[in-house]
């Protein structure tokens, strides 16, 4: 169960990379504390433990690398929004603009 909780962490809760990260680390710490109240073989915890933090580390390796992907397309995005509104000689608002910009009462 924690195994989903982990990579679910990424995935699911929207949250960014850094505080998922944290919260991966934290759920590990607090996982190996408490085998290890409970009593359990020490080559017992390192094998779960290991388990957990593989997980997260894939995890986290996917998500970096979906995240990089979709800041760049977000980027990507705006900046052809901006070009198809602007003329590229001198860098002035096209009259579609305008016309959003009349209709939608920006000014």
């Amino acid at each position: 169960m924690l195994t989903a909780y982990s990579i679910g962490l990424y995935f699911l809760a929207g949250i960014l990379y850094r505080a998922a990260l944290q919260a991966n680390v934290a759920m590990i710490i607090a996982f190996a504390t408490t085998l290890v109240y409970l009593g359990e073989s020490l080559t017992k915890i390192m094998q779960l433990t290991g388990i957990l933090a593989a997980t997260a580390a894939i995890g986290g390796v996917a998500f970096r690398n979906i995240g990089i992907r979709f800041r760049r397309t977000f980027l990507e995005r705006g900046l052809i929004a901006e070009l198809a509104i602007q003329d590229s000689l001198t860098g002035l608002k096209n009259r579609g603009a305008f016309e959003r910009c009349a209709i939608a009462g920006c000014w």
